[in-house]
């Protein structure tokens, strides 16, 4: 059980690094490839869900929503890719902007030093433990119940994006994060 969250915390510092380049239009495609042999593997491991992907994935998809992304504007045009924000810039004769967490900053390592703040701060969140419906993490126990009962299923707990059934098991895999 440690190995298996070693290895989200792992991924989601690597892929919130690699979350530029991969939103990267350019890098698109071998994002969608990659994507595909994944989720061929995970389901010849018999360890996966209904669309292929496995817990830690969709843990991991999970908290990656929630982590800040840095975009690129340069004039009105803004994208999520540096190499067509620096192709635009290039012909546009104009700087690149890099917004973060809804700030502008004209350095790249204020943007970056920012987004790393902001990450430390939800990845501190996402060792906590907050109750879950269908996979979606609710912060209120009260909202929760209620959302529950109206889908008629059982709230769960979510630690890192990953649910679980009990709330002891969710605290303990907490605790160790």
């Amino acid at each position: 059980m440690t190995r298996l969250f070693g290895t989200v915390t792992t991924l989601v510092f690597t892929l919130s690094f690699a979350s530029g380049v991969m939103a990267c239009d350019k890098h698109k495609a071998a994002a969608e490839k990659s994507a595909a042999v994944g989720a061929v593997a995970n389901a010849k491991s018999g360890c996966h869900s209904k669309t292929g992907a496995t817990v830690v994935d969709q843990g991991v998809a999970r908290v990656m929503k929630q982590m800040p992304q840095m975009t690129y504007k340069v004039g009105d045009f803004e994208t999520p890719c540096a190499y067509t924000a620096a192709s635009k810039a290039k012909d546009a004769g104009s700087p690149i902007a890099y917004l973060v967490g809804g700030k502008s900053f004209e350095s790249k390592n204020d943007a970056m030093n920012q987004q790393a703040s902001l990450m430390r701060a939800e990845l501190a969140n996402a060792a906590v433990v907050a109750p879950s419906v269908e996979g979606e993490c609710i912060k209120c126990p009260v909202t929760a119940s209620a959302l529950a009962a109206k889908k008629n299923v059982k709230v769960k707990h979510m630690v890192a994006g990953i649910e679980f059934d009990s709330d002891k098991e969710a605290r303990t895999v907490a605790d160790k994060l």
